[in-house]
């Protein structure tokens, strides 16, 4: 395979009204001017007031795809909605064919932003155990990471303590980085917090932008992180950027 070349492989949903998934993703690269590659893991039918089908692609068709785009050796790997629980276990075999140090983001979608389940609750565990060994940095919203890390979203949105300790649980069970993503807290500032291993907690705050949120935000934080990452930034500058994106986006949005 030829060297890293600045290209990001995306395995994620569609959703049918453009609003998150692969579409919000190629709004951050395509913003970015970052070359990608875009597997779809389900054809989702949704809009803002919920999910009406899932759409599931077979796992052995979407993963013998993203296996042949790593022939283009991709220097980040960005996972998305990885629906159900063989999806969740058969995407290890993706994550262990990519070259040795290539950073792998994981955005854990468990639910829409209409509140329509990915995931159930009971199948936490089994994310935990299947993904958190793998290395991946992981960017979860605070309702994500209140279940990920079994603590109680209140405290979660109450206390940077609280936020700042159930990012390191995940760290301490194997995850490479933990970018807690500051959406869903309240005030007039948006906080989100990044958490490395042997590192200070880095927080990054930045104006919360008025109105109600917009459906596809994280999908295209956690791109944004990969595409900066495909250019070469660290991780710190890679999410730094990336906020900042995510804040000039959703204002234009909103215009």
């Amino acid at each position: 395979m030829d060297s890293k070349n600045g290209r990001v492989l995306v395995v994620a949903g569609s959703d049918s009204s453009a609003g998150a998934g692969v579409d919000a993703d190629r709004d951050a690269l395509e913003f970015l001017q970052v070359p990608a590659d875009y597997v779809v893991t389900a054809w989702t039918q949704q809009s803002a007031q919920g999910v009406s089908d899932m759409g599931r692609v077979p796992v052995d068709e979407w993963l013998q795809e993203a296996l042949g785009h790593l022939q283009k050796n991709p220097s980040v790997l960005k996972l998305g909605l990885l629906p159900g629980a063989e999806a969740i276990a058969k995407v290890r075999d993706l994550v262990l064919a990519l070259a040795p140090g290539t950073p792998t983001i994981f955005d854990p979608v468990l639910a829409s932003s209409s509140g329509t389940r990915f995931h159930e609750p009971d199948a936490i565990p089994s994310i935990r155990a299947a993904l958190l060994p793998l290395g991946l940095i992981w960017t979860p919203n605070l309702p994500e990471l209140a279940e990920l890390s079994a603590t109680d979203l209140e405290e979660l949105l109450g206390s940077e303590a609280a936020r700042v300790a159930a990012g390191i649980e995940l760290l301490d069970r194997g995850a490479r980085g933990v970018l807690i993503k500051g959406g869903h807290g309240s005030g007039d500032t948006v906080q989100d917090l990044l958490l490395e291993p042997g590192q200070w907690a880095q927080v990054f705050r930045r104006p919360r932008c008025p109105g109600p949120g917009i459906r596809g935000s994280g999908c295209r934080f956690a791109s944004a992180v990969a595409g900066h990452l495909a250019l070469g930034k660290p991780l710190r500058e890679a999410v730094r950027r990336a906020g900042s994106f995510v804040a000039q986006r959703l204002s234009e949005l909103r215009d």
